[in-house]
């Protein structure tokens, strides 16, 4: 559910206009349309556009941006319908999910342990299998396993006589 509410919310091209016409009319207020604009802004800044004022002092932000919109471009006012799966993804308890997390980052850093762990022994078996194979020398180093003489397959000495 979660997962489903990010890629809504990250897939919305609605939501993305309105986000950017509440960027401009913040920076616009802010600037009075001079001087340097914001690039972005607080998510928890939203929830203040129904406390600030707007330039009549008794209109709110909110209140301006949603005429402003009507008069634009009434179809982002839907931009719950983008997003509808954001509904079921806000039962999910964070506290929750954080556990969860919590518990899987305990799981894996336990695997990372084993590994390490396993690593020593990993490295003995391989210098085991290579003993046993003829591939190292009692000192641990590599030995040639080529027979120095070249000795002729019966196949290649039938081919010569």
């Amino acid at each position: 559910k979660l997962e489903y509410a990010c890629d809504d919310i990250r897939k919305s091209v609605t939501l993305k206009k309105l986000l950017a016409i509440i960027l401009k009319l913040g920076n616009y207020i802010n600037t009075g349309g001079k001087g340097d604009s914001a690039a972005a802004f607080k998510l928890e800044s939203l929830l203040e556009l129904g406390k600030a004022r707007a330039f009549d002092k008794k209109t709110s932000v909110l209140q301006y941006l949603v005429r402003l919109v009507m008069q634009n471009d009434m179809d982002l006012l839907n931009f719950t319908k983008d997003i509808a799966s954001v509904g079921e993804a806000e039962r999910i308890n964070a506290e929750i999910v954080s556990e969860e997390v919590k518990k899987l980052r305990e799981k894996v850093d336990n695997v990372y342990s084993i590994v390490e762990k396993v690593k020593p022994i990993e490295k003995f078996f391989d210098k085991l299998s290579k003993h046993a194979s003829g591939e190292l020398g009692e000192d641990g180093q590599k030995i040639n396993v080529e027979p120095a003489v070249n000795i002729p397959s019966p196949m290649e000495k039938f081919a010569i006589d």
